[in-house]
Order: C-alpha cells, then sequence, then structure tokens
C-alpha cells in the first residue's frame, strides 16, 4: 500500500507541472491573453509556472544537480559556449519562419520599449530556470536513481514532447533532438546548468529576433500605408 501511494505521488508530481505548463502556454496564446489590459499576465504565468517546477523539485531531498562544478576530465563548459552561440544563430534564422512567429515573441506587441523587452527576457529567464530544474533536474535525475539510463532519457523525452504538443508538430519534433542533447549534457557533467545556458540561450534569442522582425515589419507596414495616403 505504501508503495502505491509512494508511486502515484511521484506520478502526480511528475505530471503536474506539466500539465500546469501547458495549462500557461494555452492562456498566454488565447486570444483573451493578447487584450490590451491583460498582456502583462503572461509575466505572471511565467513566475508562477516556474514556482510549481521549483516547488516539485525542491521536494526531493538530494539535489545534486545543483551543483556548479563540472568534471575536470571533459570539456563540457567549453561544449556549453560553444552550443549556446550555435543555438544563438540557429534562433535568428528560424525568426524569420512564418511558423516559429505564430508562437514566438509570446507577448504580443507592436512596439517594444526596452524595459517591456527587459522583463519580458527576465521572467523568460526565470521560467527557463524552473523547467530545467525540473525537466533536467529532478526528473532526468530521479528516474536514473532506479532505472537505467537509456529509459530515464527516453522518459525524460516522452514528457518534454508532450510538453511541447500544444505548439504543434514542428515543436515536437524539434524538442526530441534537443531533448536529447540537454539529458546527455545533464548526465555527463552531473548538473543542469549547460542545459539552462544553452536553453535560455536559443529561448530568448528566438523571443528577442522574432520581437524585433515583428516590429519592423509593422513600423515598415504602418508607414507604407502613411505614404500612401499621402500620395
Amino acid at each position: 500500500m505504501m508503495s502505491d501511494y509512494l508511486t502515484l505521488t511521484r506520478a502526480a508530481a511528475i505530471a503536474a507541472p506539466i500539465l500546469f505548463s501547458m495549462l500557461a502556454f494555452y492562456l498566454v496564446s488565447s486570444g483573451a491573453l493578447r487584450k490590451v489590459w491583460l498582456r502583462h499576465a503572461i509575466f505572471f504565468v511565467r513566475i508562477a509556472t516556474a514556482a510549481v517546477f521549483i516547488a516539485v523539485a525542491f521536494s526531493e531531498k538530494s539535489r545534486s544537480y545543483l551543483s556548479f562544478s563540472f568534471p575536470e576530465e571533459n570539456y563540457s563548459w567549453l561544449l556549453t559556449a560553444l552550443l549556446s552561440a550555435a543555438a544563438n544563430r540557429l534562433a535568428c534564422k528560424a525568426a524569420a519562419k512564418k511558423s516559429v512567429q505564430k508562437n514566438y515573441p509570446q507577448l504580443r506587441m507592436g512596439v517594444w520599449s526596452n524595459s517591456l523587452m527587459a522583463i519580458n527576457l527576465l521572467t523568460w529567464l526565470i521560467y527557463l530556470f524552473g523547467y530545467e530544474l525540473f525537466f533536467r533536474g529532478y526528473l532526468l535525475h530521479t528516474a536514473a536513481g532506479f532505472m537505467s539510463i537509456p529509459m530515464a532519457v527516453g522518459l525524460n523525452l516522452f514528457f518534454y514532447s508532450i510538453a511541447h504538443s500544444l505548439k504543434g508538430w514542428k515543436e515536437i519534433a524539434g524538442s526530441i533532438p534537443f531533448g536529447l542533447l540537454v539529458c546527455v549534457l545533464s548526465i555527463a557533467t552531473g548538473n543542469i546548468w549547460s542545459a539552462f545556458i544553452i536553453h535560455a540561450s536559443m529561448a530568448l534569442s528566438v523571443e528577442w529576433f522574432t520581437a524585433k522582425r515583428l516590429q519592423r515589419t509593422l513600423l515598415s507596414n504602418a508607414y507604407s500605408a502613411k505614404s500612401y495616403e499621402n500620395a
């Protein structure tokens, strides 16, 4: 009976943040939250989602995956820097795609002030910390404690792809190789920081480049319309 209870508790701990994350994305991408007076709710949704992830992760006594130490025998820190730079470059190219612009930036603004963009990126960073703490910290390392590493990685990829299911099949397909990469890095380094840095580099870059690209398009269209009226 006790083992069944623990199994159900662990399953609920894994499922709750994933479902909450999916609900949060649905809310922020719905038409209601794009109304002017509700736009900034996205910031609170991100922080609340991160809080749920962190609360579940900290329910475990062992949190070695928060260690800042990196194995001396490998060059994971250098690999992290190179992959972060590559993620930034890929994000720049991806920002030009309509399918990416459909989901990003999450906050749909016409013109971005520096302060609003700073708050937007900061709440993204908080959200991603909780996200990686849960997926590549709690979920991956807890699962690796009672099953083989390949099975733990497979379980991680399964739940990680589910968390992207509301963003379309391209996001789901893209989450699998990326998830595999950060899982391997997390296991190799014993912590979440490589995964967090690379994920943050990619996500924040996509948010920045899509916001700026859409802003330029909007201003260009406005200028063209004004020129047409004055002609």
